[in-house]
Parts: C-alpha cells; structure tokens; sequence
C-alpha cells in the first residue's frame, strides 16, 4: 500500500504540474521532500544491513584517521558517517542524510533541465531507479547526482565545475570513474566524436577483460549477478529494447525540435551514455556480469532526462514512448525484491 501511495501521489503531481503552470516548482519541491522522507526513513531495504554494519563497526571500533573513513568504502560516504556520528547521529541519520544529499542535488540538476518543472522527472525517476538508488545503492545515488550536475556544467561549456563534480562523484562511488573519461568525449568536435567513442569503448573493453580475469581468480562472485554466472539472453534483450524506446524518444525530440528547456543539449550526451552501458553488459556478460551490470545500472540511469523530456511533450508518440520505457523500469525494479515490505523507522533511531 505504501508503494502505491507513494506512486499515486507522484502521478497526481506530475498532472498537476503539467496542468498548472503555476504549480510546477511547488509539486517538484513537495514531491521531492516525499521521497527525501520515504527513503530517509525506511527501516529495511535491500542492502540496509550491510550499511547497518558499515555504520556501526565505524561506531564501535574507534579507529583513527583516516582508516575510520574507509568504513564507508568510498571515501566521502566515509566522512559522511564519520561527521554524523560525532554530531550524535544515529543508524537512521545516514540514510536521511543520503537521501536529503542525492534527492536534493537530483532536484538542483532536474530544475536547471527543465526550467524548475520537476514533478515529471522525479516521477520517471520513481519507475526507473529510485528503488535502486535512492533506496537502495545509496552510495551510487550521491555519485550520480553529482555526474548529473557535472554534465550540465560540461554541456554548458564550464569545465572546472565538471571536472571538480565529477572528481566528487568518485569520492562518493568509484563507478563514477567511467562517467568522467566518457563525459569528456564532448570536450572533442562532434566530426570526431563518434570514433573518439568506439576507440574508448574498445580500449576500455579489453582493459576490463583482462583485469576481471585476474579479480576473477581471485573473487569468484565478480563473474556472478546474483546466483547465475553470466546474464541470460532475456536481461540483454530488455536492455537492447529499453535503448531502442530510448533512442526513439531522442530522434523524435529532435526531429520535433521540442522546446524542453536546458536539457534538449543533454539528449544526446545522455543516449551515448545509455548506449556505451549496453554495450559494456553485451561485450562483458561472460567476463565479470555482476559488474558489467553494475556499469549499466549507472549509465543507464541517465536516461531520465530523455525519458522525462518526453513525458512533458503534449503528443502521442512520445509519451507512450516514455509510458512504456517507464513501465518497463517498474517492472524491472519490482522484479528482483527491491520493493521490500516498507518498514517506517522510529525517531528515536535518528539521533542519540
């Protein structure tokens, strides 16, 4: 019931910012909060329990600087529990306080693309990763907000801010190391960019091929994505099918010429990230899947903007374009259990 609520409101808001012109800060902002609040304060979720031990082994171990911060596995996520426990927070603070950090840099990044509509992408965001992110994959969440402003800022032609988020990004995640060599691939004219892309990606590819064998021999659970080794052949068709509704929906917007504010320049940059995350699952499948899949997770949460900019267009074709990409995300959250019995926790866990 939580979850439909949760759904039912954000559909309501989405329509109202649409229809109202007037409402469209006050619902993105009220919805935001929403789901600041039901991911801040769930009491379980898919990887809480490992969080829970991170967090209080950190607690109960009293180390010194810096090895205190490598508790948190990345670096800042370190700093950030190491902060809220000396100012008396509990268990519960790190989750509000990484659901506050990501949810709060995703609405920054969602009003500057869409001129402060941003009911619509917390809505697509909702179908597409929030379970995945923001409720679960906390860590990856601050990271991915921090390379959606990043991108902004290098679209925009401000390459220190780019540069300064996306080094941040990587302090949060080390996944986010892939989005900075990618992303500066717009830095190169377009007549060049393409092979410039397939010459990184091939690169890339065969450095991974080789490092996942030797990590392979080592940790066996690399070459694994939950009991199987490998990926089957359904998960990479729904990936081929996802990029293909994805691409349809960018061709359609630019051939429209569709008015959808600062993010018609991230369109393409967003596809190339979606696509390059298809490839890395395709060509690694065999290799490590379980971080294959972990890539793709992360460039393909990028397509929120494309998803979103389609979504807000007042045409057919579009928007059951973006309608069956989002319905595919619900489908592909729910699927794997991140939709776990929603558990609110108490107040008393926020703060001794």
């Amino acid at each position: 019931m939580p979850y439909l609520l949760l759904f039912g409101w954000a559909i309501a808001a989405a329509m109202l910012a649409s229809a109202t012109p007037a409402l469209r800060r006050p619902m993105g902002f009220a919805l935001a909060t929403t789901l600041v609040l039901f991911a801040g304060l769930r009491a379980d979720s898919v990887d809480y329990a490992g969080y829970q031990v991170m967090f209080e082994l950190m607690a109960e171990l009293g180390l010194d600087y810096p090895e205190r911060w490598f508790f948190g596995k990345d670096l800042l996520f370190g700093v950030l529990m190491d902060v809220l426990q000396r100012l008396g927070g509990e268990l519960q603070s790190m989750f509000l306080a990484a659901s506050l950090l990501a949810i709060g840099l995703k609405q920054v990044a969602f009003a500057r693309a869409f001129g402060g509509n941003t009911a619509a992408p917390w809505l697509v965001t909702l179908c597409l990763s929030f379970f995945l992110h923001e409720f679960t994959q906390i860590r990856t969440a601050i990271a991915l907000a921090l390379c959606f402003l990043a991108l902004q800022h290098l679209v925009a032609g401000r390459t220190r801010p780019w540069l300064w988020l996306s080094l941040l990004a990587i302090g949060f995640h080390v996944s986010a190391l892939l989005f900075l060599p990618f992303s500066a691939l717009l830095l190169i004219s377009p007549k060049r960019r393409v092979a410039a892309w397939v010459a990184m990606i091939s690169a890339l590819v065969l450095s991974l091929i080789v490092l996942f064998e030797l990590l392979g021999q080592i940790d066996p659970r690399l070459a694994n994505h939950g009991e199987q080794t490998g990926l089957n052949l359904v998960a990479l068709a729904v990936a081929f099918f996802k990029l293909t509704l994805l691409a349809l929906t960018a061709y359609w917007l630019h051939r429209q010429g569709a008015r959808i504010a600062a993010a018609g320049r991230l369109i393409w940059p967003c596809v190339m990230f979606v696509a390059t995350g298809v490839i890395l699952l395709f060509v690694l499948r065999d290799v490590a899947s379980a971080l294959a899949f972990r890539v793709y997770e992360l460039f393909d949460a990028f397509s929120v903007f494309v998803i979103a900019a389609g979504l807000m267009q007042r045409r057919a074709v579009p928007v059951l374009l973006a309608l069956t990409y989002c319905a595919f995300g619900v489908l592909l959250q729910w699927l794997p259990g991140l939709l776990t019995p929603y558990q609110l926790a108490s107040l008393a866990s926020l703060v001794r």
